[in-house]
């Protein structure tokens, strides 16, 4: 799956953002935390071009991720 979301075959989904994370020892939140001072700028340029439907599909785990925080 992973290749998938790499080819840009596959999006990536708060269900396999869990899941990675989890494979990852690490948190979600974790995983999409980016100081661009600090990123690679090529991580940031990848960011900087995200599609409508990618930039929704963030934002749909932005908003999974807060009502994770909120309610543990």
């Amino acid at each position: 799956m992973i290749g998938y979301m790499e080819a840009g075959e596959r999006s990536l989904t708060v269900k396999w953002l869990r899941k990675i994370a989890q494979a990852l020892d690490t948190t979600p939140g974790l995983l999409l935390d980016c100081d661009p001072s600090v990123v690679d700028s090529d991580v940031v340029v990848l960011l900087s071009r995200a599609n409508s439907l990618q930039r929704r599909q963030l934002g749909d785990i932005a908003r999974a991720l807060l009502r994770e925080s909120s309610e543990g």
